[in-house]
Protein backbone atom coordinates (compact mmCIF):
# COMPACT_ATOMS: atom_id res chain seq x y z
CA UNK A 1 0.00 0.00 0.00
CA UNK A 2 0.98 3.64 -0.37
CA UNK A 3 1.16 4.21 3.40
CA UNK A 4 3.60 1.33 3.68
CA UNK A 5 5.98 3.05 1.29
CA UNK A 6 5.93 6.42 3.10
CA UNK A 7 8.93 6.54 5.44
CA UNK A 8 8.17 9.87 7.11
CA UNK A 9 5.85 12.85 6.94
CA UNK A 10 6.45 16.52 7.70
CA UNK A 11 3.59 18.94 8.10
CA UNK A 12 4.13 22.05 5.96
CA UNK A 13 2.72 25.25 7.41
CA UNK A 14 2.16 27.01 4.07
CA UNK A 15 -0.05 25.98 1.18
CA UNK A 16 2.68 26.89 -1.33
CA UNK A 17 6.30 27.97 -1.55
CA UNK A 18 7.20 31.66 -0.99
CA UNK A 19 7.61 34.07 -3.91
CA UNK A 20 11.43 34.14 -3.81
CA UNK A 21 13.56 31.22 -2.68
CA UNK A 22 17.15 30.57 -1.66
CA UNK A 23 17.25 26.78 -1.99
CA UNK A 24 20.80 26.48 -0.72
CA UNK A 25 20.12 28.38 2.52
CA UNK A 26 16.62 26.97 2.95
CA UNK A 27 14.79 30.28 3.26
CA UNK A 28 12.21 32.16 1.21
CA UNK A 29 10.14 35.31 1.37
CA UNK A 30 7.01 37.06 0.13
CA UNK A 31 6.42 40.78 -0.53
CA UNK A 32 3.25 42.84 -0.40
CA UNK A 33 2.73 46.55 -1.15
CA UNK A 34 0.25 48.60 0.87
CA UNK A 35 -1.73 51.52 -0.52
CA UNK A 36 -2.96 54.73 1.11
CA UNK A 37 -5.21 57.21 -0.73
CA UNK A 38 -4.58 55.30 -3.95
CA UNK A 39 -0.78 55.48 -3.73
CA UNK A 40 1.76 52.96 -2.40
CA UNK A 41 3.15 53.88 1.01
CA UNK A 42 4.82 50.79 2.49
CA UNK A 43 6.07 47.26 1.81
CA UNK A 44 5.87 44.16 4.00
CA UNK A 45 8.53 41.46 3.59
CA UNK A 46 7.95 38.12 5.33
CA UNK A 47 10.53 35.35 5.66
CA UNK A 48 9.78 31.62 5.81
CA UNK A 49 11.56 28.33 6.41
CA UNK A 50 11.54 26.14 3.31
CA UNK A 51 11.79 23.04 5.49
CA UNK A 52 8.65 23.61 7.56
CA UNK A 53 6.88 26.50 5.84
CA UNK A 54 6.79 28.34 9.15
CA UNK A 55 7.07 32.13 9.28
CA UNK A 56 10.45 33.26 10.59
CA UNK A 57 9.97 37.04 10.56
CA UNK A 58 7.99 39.90 9.06
CA UNK A 59 9.06 43.51 8.49
CA UNK A 60 7.12 46.51 7.22
CA UNK A 61 9.03 49.50 5.89
CA UNK A 62 7.67 52.94 4.85
CA UNK A 63 8.97 52.44 1.30
CA UNK A 64 7.50 50.64 -1.67
CA UNK A 65 8.85 48.03 -3.99
CA UNK A 66 9.18 48.65 -7.72
CA UNK A 67 7.78 45.21 -8.53
CA UNK A 68 7.59 41.83 -6.84
CA UNK A 69 9.42 40.40 -9.86
CA UNK A 70 12.45 42.52 -8.86
CA UNK A 71 13.05 40.62 -5.62
CA UNK A 72 15.48 37.76 -5.10
CA UNK A 73 16.71 35.45 -2.33
CA UNK A 74 20.33 34.28 -2.35
CA UNK A 75 23.38 34.10 -0.07
CA UNK A 76 21.05 33.76 2.93
CA UNK A 77 19.52 37.17 2.23
CA UNK A 78 16.38 38.59 0.65
CA UNK A 79 16.86 41.66 -1.58
CA UNK A 80 14.01 43.87 -2.79
CA UNK A 81 14.27 46.72 -5.32
CA UNK A 82 12.55 49.83 -4.02
CA UNK A 83 10.89 52.35 -6.32
CA UNK A 84 13.22 55.03 -4.97
CA UNK A 85 16.15 53.46 -6.83
CA UNK A 86 17.98 51.26 -4.33
CA UNK A 87 17.94 47.70 -2.99
CA UNK A 88 17.16 46.74 0.58
CA UNK A 89 18.44 43.38 1.85
CA UNK A 90 17.37 41.43 4.93
CA UNK A 91 18.96 38.44 6.63
CA UNK A 92 16.81 35.50 5.55
CA UNK A 93 16.85 33.85 8.98
CA UNK A 94 16.48 36.78 11.39
CA UNK A 95 14.84 39.45 9.24
CA UNK A 96 17.49 41.98 10.25
CA UNK A 97 18.17 44.67 7.62
CA UNK A 98 21.78 43.99 6.59
CA UNK A 99 22.21 46.77 4.03
CA UNK A 100 20.55 49.41 1.94
CA UNK A 101 22.34 49.77 -1.38
CA UNK A 102 23.74 52.85 -3.01
CA UNK A 103 21.07 54.71 -4.98
CA UNK A 104 21.13 54.34 -8.75
CA UNK A 105 21.77 57.44 -10.85
CA UNK A 106 19.29 60.29 -11.27
CA UNK A 107 17.10 60.76 -13.24
CA UNK A 108 16.53 57.34 -14.88
CA UNK A 109 18.03 54.83 -12.47
CA UNK A 110 16.98 56.66 -9.31
CA UNK A 111 13.21 56.07 -9.78
CA UNK A 112 14.01 52.45 -10.72
CA UNK A 113 12.81 52.58 -14.35
CA UNK A 114 13.80 49.35 -16.04
CA UNK A 115 13.20 45.63 -16.41
CA UNK A 116 10.75 43.67 -14.28
CA UNK A 117 13.46 41.17 -13.42
CA UNK A 118 16.64 40.59 -11.44
CA UNK A 119 19.56 38.17 -11.75
CA UNK A 120 21.86 36.82 -9.06
CA UNK A 121 25.24 35.33 -9.97
CA UNK A 122 28.94 35.53 -9.07
CA UNK A 123 28.25 37.21 -5.71
CA UNK A 124 26.30 40.09 -7.31
CA UNK A 125 22.73 41.00 -8.21
CA UNK A 126 22.01 42.73 -11.49
CA UNK A 127 19.56 45.39 -12.59
CA UNK A 128 18.71 46.41 -16.18
CA UNK A 129 17.80 50.11 -16.06
CA UNK A 130 16.92 52.85 -18.53
CA UNK A 131 20.34 54.45 -18.01
CA UNK A 132 22.44 51.26 -18.00
CA UNK A 133 23.02 48.01 -16.13
CA UNK A 134 24.00 47.93 -12.45
CA UNK A 135 25.87 45.21 -10.57
CA UNK A 136 25.51 45.30 -6.78
CA UNK A 137 27.59 43.37 -4.26
CA UNK A 138 25.56 40.88 -2.20
CA UNK A 139 27.74 41.40 0.88
CA UNK A 140 27.83 45.19 1.06
CA UNK A 141 25.14 46.69 -1.18
CA UNK A 142 27.82 48.69 -3.00
CA UNK A 143 27.55 49.20 -6.76
CA UNK A 144 30.42 47.16 -8.25
CA UNK A 145 30.04 48.47 -11.79
CA UNK A 146 27.64 50.18 -14.17
CA UNK A 147 27.50 49.33 -17.87
CA UNK A 148 26.39 52.09 -20.25
CA UNK A 149 25.54 51.80 -23.95
CA UNK A 150 25.96 55.22 -25.64
CA UNK A 151 23.22 56.24 -28.07
CA UNK A 152 23.91 56.19 -31.82
CA UNK A 153 23.64 59.98 -31.94
CA UNK A 154 23.37 62.67 -29.21
CA UNK A 155 19.58 63.07 -29.34
CA UNK A 156 18.54 59.57 -30.39
CA UNK A 157 17.07 58.86 -26.91
CA UNK A 158 15.87 60.98 -23.97
CA UNK A 159 17.92 58.89 -21.53
CA UNK A 160 21.17 60.20 -20.12
CA UNK A 161 24.02 58.86 -18.02
CA UNK A 162 24.68 61.31 -15.20
CA UNK A 163 28.40 60.49 -15.01
CA UNK A 164 29.19 61.53 -18.57
CA UNK A 165 26.07 63.49 -19.45
CA UNK A 166 25.80 61.47 -22.66
CA UNK A 167 22.59 60.06 -24.08
CA UNK A 168 22.35 56.29 -23.74
CA UNK A 169 20.21 53.39 -24.96
CA UNK A 170 17.77 51.88 -22.48
CA UNK A 171 17.60 48.36 -21.04
CA UNK A 172 14.21 46.89 -20.18
CA UNK A 173 14.73 43.18 -20.83
CA UNK A 174 15.70 40.15 -18.79
CA UNK A 175 19.29 38.93 -18.97
CA UNK A 176 20.83 35.48 -19.13
CA UNK A 177 24.11 34.86 -17.30
CA UNK A 178 26.51 32.02 -17.92
CA UNK A 179 30.23 31.38 -18.24
CA UNK A 180 31.04 34.73 -16.61
CA UNK A 181 29.02 36.69 -19.19
CA UNK A 182 25.68 38.51 -19.25
CA UNK A 183 23.58 38.49 -22.42
CA UNK A 184 20.86 41.13 -22.67
CA UNK A 185 19.36 43.56 -25.17
CA UNK A 186 18.15 47.13 -25.45
CA UNK A 187 14.44 47.75 -25.10
CA UNK A 188 11.80 50.06 -23.64
CA UNK A 189 8.64 49.26 -21.71
CA UNK A 190 6.64 50.89 -24.54
CA UNK A 191 8.99 51.30 -27.53
CA UNK A 192 8.83 54.63 -29.31
CA UNK A 193 8.04 54.88 -32.99
CA UNK A 194 10.15 54.89 -35.04
CA UNK A 195 12.26 52.36 -33.12
CA UNK A 196 15.42 53.77 -31.57
CA UNK A 197 18.45 53.32 -33.80
CA UNK A 198 21.42 51.56 -32.28
CA UNK A 199 19.60 48.97 -30.19
CA UNK A 200 21.35 45.61 -30.05
CA UNK A 201 22.33 42.54 -28.08
CA UNK A 202 25.07 43.02 -25.47
CA UNK A 203 27.52 40.50 -24.02
CA UNK A 204 29.02 41.88 -20.80
CA UNK A 205 31.81 40.58 -18.57
CA UNK A 206 30.08 40.14 -15.19
CA UNK A 207 33.34 40.64 -13.27
CA UNK A 208 34.42 43.94 -14.83
CA UNK A 209 31.27 45.29 -16.51
CA UNK A 210 33.09 45.60 -19.83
Amino acid sequence: TLTGRVKSNTTYARSSFPSVIDWQSGIGATMSKSMASGAPNQTTITGFSLTTGEQLWSNTVPEWTYSGSCAVADHGKVAVLMEQGYWMAWDGFSGKLVWKSERMSYPWGEPAFGAYSVQSAYGMLFRQSYDGIYATDWNTGKIVWKYVAPAASPFETPYTDVAGGQTVTSFDSHANILDGKMYTLNNEHTPTSPITRGWGVHCINVTTGE
